[in-house]
């Protein structure tokens, strides 16, 4: 059953990693535009076009993303999202300072966001999960509940970044959300480092999985 599921090695790992990946991306999503209209001076219009840098450096991210783990990191592909979480957390961290620079460097710097957090957004909630699994030794019969719990965890961030974006920014201001968003992602990086599974050179012994 579900229990035996959460029992999988790593897979606790792989959804505190989504949660907070998803928390994150979320909350830029879906305030930036505020933030670039009430903090930058930005029209409404000029706000909404220039959020859309974000979205696109998000499918750059993804792509490449997933080109790169196939390549180069077949079973461990949580180590190229906590790589690219350490320089996410770095690009958040300096993107109130590019906002002052002006408008090519705030552009710059939320393409640069939107590439490095579509990509572990993209590997968590997919390929990850699969690895996970096998490397436990547990085969399609799983991957349903996995992949529930996993994307479960996910979308607990996004739903719950609403109220958390609005409070911080509110009683603290937008740079202690910044702040607060680089907190979420330098956590990523520590929990999908601790879901890598472990080298699988020699096959683990295939788990009988009880629906039950």
């Amino acid at each position: 059953g579900m229990m035996e599921v959460l029992r999988i090695p790593k897979l606790g790992m792989l959804m505190a990693s989504y949660f907070c990946v998803k928390t994150v991306r979320y909350c830029l999503l879906f305030w930036l535009p505020f933030y670039l209209a009430r903090e930058c001076g930005m029209g409404v219009a000029q706000a909404g076009y220039m959020s859309c840098l974000f979205d696109i450096g998000g499918v750059a991210g993804g792509i490449l993303t997933g080109i790169l783990c196939d390549r180069h990191f077949p079973g461990r592909r949580p180590v190229l999202g906590a790589m690219m979480a350490v320089g996410l957390t770095l690009a958040i961290l300096s993107y109130t300072g590019a906002v002052a620079m002006g408008l090519v460097a705030n552009g710059v710097v939320m393409t640069i966001i939107g590439f490095l957090v579509a990509g572990p957004d993209a590997l968590l909630g997919s390929s990850s999960i699969s690895d996970t699994c096998e490397a436990a030794g547990y085969g399609s019969e799983v991957m349903g509940t996995a992949s529930g719990l996993v994307n479960g965890a996910g979308s607990v961030g996004a739903v719950m970044q609403g109220a958390l974006t609005a409070y911080i920014a509110e009683k603290y201001g937008w740079s202690a959300l910044f702040c607060a968003l680089a907190a979420l992602t330098a956590v990523s990086v520590g929990t999908m480092l601790a879901a890598v599974p472990r080298d699988t050179k020699s096959k683990p012994s295939k788990v009988v999985f009880s629906p039950a």
